[in-house]
C-alpha cells in the first residue's frame, strides 16, 4: 500500500546542514500494523509526516496505492490525504472552539465528496460511541480528560473511512491506563476493517502489539 524509496531530510542551516533522514526505504502492506520506534531526534515523526504526504522530503518518493505523492501538487496531495489517510498526533489538535461532535465531523467537511451535514453527525455521533463517548458530543476539548480528547481524535480519524491512520506518540501525553485504552481502539479498528496503523511510539507494549517493528537511528532504518 505504501513504498517509500530512498527518502533523505535535510534542512539547510548554519553552520552545518542537518540531514534528519538518510536514504530511508520501506514498503507498509494493506492492514499491517507497524510501530516505528527508535531514541528521540532519530527521525521517527519526520518520517512518519513524509509517508503521510504532509513534510515533504528532500530526496526520494513515497507511493501510497501506487500515487507517487510528491509529484502531486498541492490540491491533490491534500485530496489524499482527505481520503485515504487519518492523522493521529500526541497533542490531539482539536479545535477548542468546537464541541467533540464538531471536531469528529470536520474532516467530512472539507471533503469534496459532498456529504450532507447531517448524515456526518450521524456517522460522528456512531464513532464518538464506538469510542466510548457516546454523551460527550457537545463538550468541547477543555471539557474533557487527555484520554478522551485522544479517543475524539481518534473518531475525527476516522471519520472519512481512511485506508492509512498514521499515529505519531498517540499514548504520549496520556496516562497508563489512558494509554492501553487508546491503543486497544486502534488496535480493534485494524482488527474489523483491515486498516494500516503506522505507529511512531517509545511505547514497547504498542510495538510489542505490531506486527512489525522498524527501528531509526541517526536517521536510517537499523
Amino acid at each position: 500500500m505504501i513504498v517509500a524509496k530512498n527518502i533523505h531530510k535535510i534542512y539547510k542551516q548554519s553552520p552545518a546542514d542537518l540531514h534528519v533522514l538518510n536514504g530511508v526505504s520501506l514498503n507498509i502492506d494493506a492492514g499491517e500494523v507497524m510501530a516505528i520506534v527508535g531514541p528521540s531526534g532519530a527521525g521517527k515523526s519526520t518520517l512518519l509526516h513524509i509517508l503521510g504526504g504532509l513534510d515533504k522530503p528532500s530526496k526520494g518518493n513515497v507511493s501510497i496505492d501506487s500515487d507517487d505523492v510528491y509529484r502531486m501538487n498541492e490540491n491533490a496531495r491534500a485530496g489524499i490525504r482527505n481520503k485515504k489517510i487519518g492523522f493521529v498526533f500526541q497533542f490531539y489538535h482539536l479545535l477548542p472552539e468546537f464541541t467533540a461532535l464538531e471536531n469528529v465531523i470536520l474532516p467530512g467537511m472539507i471533503s469534496s465528496d459532498g456529504f450532507e451535514e447531517e448524515d456526518l453527525k450521524r456517522k460522528g455521533r456512531q464513532l464518538l460511541g464506538r469510542v466510548g463517548l457516546k454523551n460527550r458530543e457537545n463538550h468541547r476539548p477543555n471539557e474533557l480528560s487527555g484520554g478522551e480528547q485522544q479517543r475524539v481524535a481518534i473518531a475525527r480519524a476516522l471519520i472519512n473511512e481512511p485506508k492509512i491512520i498514521f499515529c505519531d506518540e498517540p499514548t504520549g501525553n496520556l496516562d497508563s491506563e489512558s494509554g492501553k485504552g487508546v491503543i486497544n481502539l486502534l488496535m480493534e479498528f485494524n482488527a474489523n476493517f483491515n486498516q494500516t496503523l503506522v505507529i511512531v511510539t517509545h511505547d514497547e507494549g504498542i510495538a510489542s502489539r505490531s506486527s512489525r517493528v522498524v527501528h531509526i537511528r541517526d536517521g536510517a532504518i537499523v
